[in-house]
């Protein structure tokens, strides 16, 4: 299970204003770090479809290939935003956030993702630190 922390560790400090959203801002990011939450915590690793820039330039195009040259199983598609995958052995994640960091078995930070659920704003990414022996998009 992936580590998560939250944007915001006190939600008091959000203002309980009404927003276009018909919900105050502080729903809304209660709301926001829940579906982020499940993201992280989840047992199966979820890993967005996109890649935004692969350590080299920014593609935009579908991960798969690149996430299968890294070692990672796709287990299928758990959305529109994300397939669910098997990482290889040693790696670990976590969560801060939009963001969550993703280590090699050598303790390097090769995967960025970006999240967010927001029903009014879905989007996930990812950027990818490649070594040089690794494919680019």
């Amino acid at each position: 299970m992936g580590k998560y922390t939250p944007n915001y560790n006190d939600l008091e400090v959000v203002p309980d204003l009404m927003t276009s959203t018909g919900r105050t801002a502080r729903e809304n990011v209660r709301i926001e770090e829940g579906r982020q939450r499940v993201v992280a915590e989840l047992s199966t690793w979820l890993l967005a479809k996109k890649v935004n820039h692969d350590g080299k330039k920014y593609c935009r195009e579908d991960s798969r290939q690149i996430l299968n040259e890294l070692g990672f199983r796709i287990l299928g598609e758990e959305s529109d935003l994300f397939y669910s995958v098997e990482p290889p052995k040693g790696w670990e994640r976590s969560t801060e956030g939009y963001w969550t960091k993703v280590i090699d078995e050598n303790k390097r930070e090769r995967i960025q993702q970006f999240y967010k659920g927001a029903f009014y704003d879905r989007e996930a990414f990812l950027n990818i630190s490649l070594l040089e022996k690794e494919t680019k998009c």
